[in-house]
Parts: structure tokens; sequence; C-alpha cells
């Protein structure tokens, strides 16, 4: 699977170009696919592609480039964790996710970036006041997804490194 190899974040968009409504259900469809524990699948999706939407979010961090260039953000929302069967694992539960959302991307040619939300307090209040979240969910993180500015975005770079493979112990 090249994707695996290939996936690198972009912060840099082409926003003369649209991700199609189509194609971004297709990368939200990949999240679903994500392993969970207990196969609780704690994720909601917010697909944000309206610009006055998107420069509101852009103050969940002032750092995060990728939100200052993108015209098209997928957030991930946390279900409610009463109603989750182990909420302790729902950062991992959700990080499955959200990767799945980037390999299905560039599976499309198209970029993606994380940006952070949880476990942010600051970053939480700003995400769940825009995207209008129930208190009771909780904002996960960002995708910000778009094509790439640089055709050399999606290029293969060498991060194998064998000195931290271990057989047996460490």
């Amino acid at each position: 699977m090249k994707e695996i190899f290939v996936r690198r974040s972009v912060r840099k968009f082409d926003t003369s170009k649209k991700v199609s409504r189509t194609d971004l259900i297709e990368i939200t469809k990949a999240g679903f696919y994500a392993p969970s524990a207990r196969n609780q699948q704690p994720w909601n999706f917010v697909i944000i592609d309206d610009e006055k939407v998107i420069e509101e979010l852009r103050n969940v961090s002032t750092h995060a480039t990728a939100l200052m260039t993108c015209n098209t953000i997928i957030a991930i929302v946390c279900s409610d964790l009463e109603t989750l069967p182990t909420p302790a694992y729902i950062s991992q539960d959700l990080a499955c996710c959200q990767l799945n959302l980037m390999l299905k991307a560039t599976s499309m040619n198209l970029g993606s970036c994380w940006v952070s939300i949880y476990p942010n307090d600051e970053r939480i209040k700003v995400a769940r006041k825009v995207l209008n979240i129930p208190s009771n969910l909780i904002p996960f993180s960002l995708c910000a997804i778009g094509y790439p500015e640089s055709i050399d975005a999606l290029k293969q770079a060498d991060r194998y490194k064998e000195e931290r493979i271990h057989f047996n112990r460490f």
C-alpha cells in the first residue's frame, strides 16, 4: 500500500481547486472503517467547506499553517463518552480514524494535515463554539484537506530506521 509511504503533512494547498463533496464523503467513509476498542466507533464528522467557517476555525491554532491555506476541513468529533463501552480508549480510536482519513486522501492525490484539538481545553472551546458542537461531545481533531500546492508534496521520504527495530527484547 503505497499511501503509507508517500503520505506527508501538507501545509500549503492550491485554493483555486475545491475538493468535491463526493470525494469528501469517500474520505470520511474511510474513517468509519478504522479500528476501535470494542468496536465502539466513537466518531462523528463535520465537513467544512464554507470559507467563513474555516476563517473562524483558524483561531483554533495560530501555529497550524495548514489551516491558513486550506479551503476544506474535516473535523472529527467524539461521541458522548457516557454512551461508549470503553471511553478510556477514545484517543487511540480517533487517532486511527484520523489516519484513515489522511491515507484515503493520499490515495486520491490530495494532501492532508492533522491539527490536534483534544486534549487542549482552549482549542476544544474554540472548535466547540465555531462548529456548534454540543457540550456532551468532544472535538478531537481537524484534518485540513486539499490539492497540494507543490507537485512534490506526496513523494516518498526515507524515514526507515533499522536501528529502531528490536526482536524479543529491547
